[in-house]
């Protein structure tokens, strides 16, 4: 891969990316280690077997689909991503052959929708996709080979004054009955934005 719109791509797997806080330093994005798990088909003895356990790992997926995975000619297919830590501890622990794990990142956000139609989101790939995290993707991306992590990119967003905006807009919305509501908070001497 050379460029998309003129950036120039890393693989996904040597990349990760920097936080991103608020203007007095809370966390609003960070990463996050967590592994996937994956199969190769070509080396499970006993597909259904092996499909009953990881079921019982893995309530929520289906036994049908892993039956099927688990029966294909590939030599590689994904059983889930981003798995937590005591999925991955029981699935260890369990040691069927022919399943493996690739440690990675995802990208969490602590505040969970609060900030989401500011900051937007990122793809599997690490790619930004909207809002925040696409606009600055340049600058939010670096090789995970550098020894000390970038500094975080930081906002004029407030936490506090976000919350206090969403709480007066719940509130408004539901004494009129209205559908939705829009507040911004602005500084009138910088023009920076403190909460929308």
């Amino acid at each position: 891969l050379n460029s998309i719109k003129g950036t120039n791509l890393i693989p996904f797997n040597l990349v990760t990316r920097r936080d991103i806080v608020d203007r007095n330093g809370e966390l609003l994005a960070t990463n996050l280690r967590t592994a996937s798990v994956y199969a190769n088909p070509k080396l499970i003895a006993n597909p259904v077997h092996t499909s009953k356990k990881l079921k019982k790992i893995f309530p929520s997926l289906s036994f049908k689909k892993l039956l099927v995975k688990l029966k294909s000619q590939k030599s590689f297919v994904w059983i889930k991503r981003f798995i937590t830590p005591i999925e991955h501890q029981q699935l260890n622990d369990s040691g069927i052959p022919g399943i493996y794990f690739e440690n990675g990142e995802r990208r969490a956000y602590p505040h969970a929708s609060l900030f989401s139609h500011v900051l937007g989101s990122v793809g599997l790939d690490s790619y930004g996709l909207s809002g925040i995290e696409r606009a600055f993707d340049n600058k939010l991306r670096y090789k995970k080979s550098i020894i000390n992590k970038e500094d975080p990119l930081k906002l004029s967003l407030d936490l506090k004054i976000q919350n206090i905006v969403k709480e007066e807009l719940q509130k408004a919305v539901k004494k009129f009955s209205a559908r939705g509501g829009v507040g911004i908070v602005q500084d009138p001497n910088n023009g920076e934005i403190l909460a929308m």
